[in-house]
């Protein structure tokens, strides 16, 4: 895995098996956006802090 700050976004990569995996995380709104990515399918979660 190798993790860095891009222009305010969170990129992580996982890499094994020949495969791999990259996790975008950002703040939106308020809300923190995931991203997840691995090969051509593409999920994304939002969470947003609890009052």
């Amino acid at each position: 895995s190798v993790v860095k700050l891009d222009g305010g976004k969170l990129v992580h990569v996982q890499k094994w098996d020949g495969k791999e995996t990259s996790l975008v995380r950002e703040l939106k709104d308020g809300k923190l956006v995931l991203t997840l990515t691995m090969g051509t399918v593409v999920s994304t979660r939002t969470y947003e802090k609890a009052t």
